[in-house]
């Protein structure tokens, strides 16, 4: 797996910090004292890179996939261009860039570059359970570091695969979900943007608190279940999970 489209080019607009929109836990939103636990590198389908995290915070657990780069399709590119013309990183990309220097004050590719092949236990869709799997890039490196994790508790419309057009399409079905939206430093509770700048006290963090502290983000839509009609089908399919 190569790593030189994770470098970050000159010219890439990092982004500032943002208070952001709007596992089997749903947590609160909320700023969590946790420990890594598992972070893995690997590609999807359509070729994206996705750096998988698994957090815990007591016996809660929390897992996400940060997708560095685009697919195959998009040029497996860690930027975009954003409406103002700019080069931009992916959001996924800024998340996992702002895991690895929380907890080992690395960018990406030098954490990536220190990866290691494990088997670890991954979830097995057709076996329907976690089975021990090969994986080359476990980020061994990460795991056991303590890091601050923003959560956020959102709603939003549940998706089925439609068959005919091989894309997941959005229901009347409502759920919950977590997202991450931001990591800090655990001893000073300074985001990268901060410490990059020299900030010595932390502000931003009071500030998403502020914003996001047990709040749900509802970015559902209301949609007519007869205008899905694959939905039935895809969940005799699939499952309705």
């Amino acid at each position: 797996m190569n790593f030189d489209n994770l470098k970050i080019d000159d010219d890439v607009k990092l982004d500032e910090d943002t208070l952001g929109g709007g596992g089997s836990f749903i947590w609160e939103s909320g700023v969590y004292d946790c420990v890594v636990d598992m972070a893995y590198l690997s590609e999807s389908k359509g070729e994206a890179l996705g750096l998988t995290v698994t957090l815990l915070n007591g016996k809660k657990k929390l897992k996400e996939t940060l997708w560095l780069t685009s697919g195959k399709a998009k040029g497996k590119s860690s930027t975009y261009i954003d409406a103002k013309g700019e080069k931009r990183p992916l959001p996924g990309y800024t998340q996992g860039l702002n895991l690895c220097m929380t907890t080992v004050d690395q960018t990406i590719d030098e954490a990536a570059k220190d990866s290691e092949a494990k088997t670890i236990n991954i979830y097995n869709f057709d076996a329907k359970k976690e089975m021990p799997t090969n994986m080359d890039h476990v980020m061994t490196n990460l795991i056991g570091k303590p890091v601050k994790v923003a959560v956020i508790k959102r709603k939003v419309n549940k998706r089925v695969f439609d068959q005919n057009t091989r894309t997941y399409v959005e229901t009347a079905d409502i759920k919950e979900e977590n997202v991450i939206s931001q990591f800090f430093y655990a001893d000073s509770g300074l985001s990268v943007m901060e410490k990059g700048k020299g900030v010595t006290e932390a502000g931003f963090i009071t500030k998403w608190k502020e914003a996001n502290d047990g709040n749900t983000h509802d970015r559902s839509k209301k949609i007519d279940a007869a205008a899905v009609p694959v939905a039935s089908g895809a969940k005799k399919l699939f499952g309705s999970s």
